[in-house]
């Protein structure tokens, strides 16, 4: 069966952390998928939780802030990577909502407040992002699948009742020999 729904993580499971360079079997896959009345509904998921750290930072003063991506700068990066692989998706689906390690989440800037990609719901291995995304294409979670490269994405799928596939087992398939 072909699923309704494809959910990609993004960060090493597309494209490397910061980058838009497709990582090995994407653009294979992407290629390959069949004309429009059967492809699945692509959408992407991610953690940003730079941007939230950088508000904070910011709002604290710190010099440091810089070195972690504005908001501004996230969406560009994603919006390329999207472009990139060709084909039609529902929608990029980000969590900029950060908690460190001693479990407090950074404040929301209140330009955030009540924008879903601030929440803490839409934070990976919560299933906030991959709700919205189903919900969004019409897709129940039979019809759905993730594919991530980390634990939190494994988490999240099985917290939204889809199928999860490892990314390296997804793609590997598709790497020319």
């Amino acid at each position: 069966m072909t699923p309704k729904l494809v959910i990609f993580d993004v960060d090493d499971t597309l494209a490397p952390r910061d980058s838009i360079e497709l990582l090995p079997g994407v653009r294979e896959y992407f290629d390959s998928l069949p004309g429009d009345l059967y492809r699945p509904i692509v959408a992407l998921t991610t953690n940003q939780g730079g941007v939230g750290m950088r508000c904070m930072l910011e709002q604290d003063g710190r010099p440091d802030a810089a070195k972690y991506p504005t908001q501004e700068e996230v969406e560009r990066r994603l919006a390329k990577l999207a472009a990139a692989l060709g084909v039609p998706y529902s929608r990029i689906y980000v969590s900029f909502a950060f908690k460190n390690a001693w479990g407090t989440w950074t404040p929301t800037p209140v330009s955030g407040i009540g924008d879903p990609r601030w929440s803490r719901a839409w934070r990976k291995p919560n299933p906030g992002m991959l709700r919205q995304a189903m919900s969004d294409a019409g897709a129940g979670p039979a019809e759905t699948i993730m594919v991530g490269d980390r634990e939190e994405d494994e988490r999240a799928a099985r917290a939204a009742g889809v199928t999860f596939i490892h990314a390296e087992a997804f793609f590997r398939a598709r790497v020319p020999a």
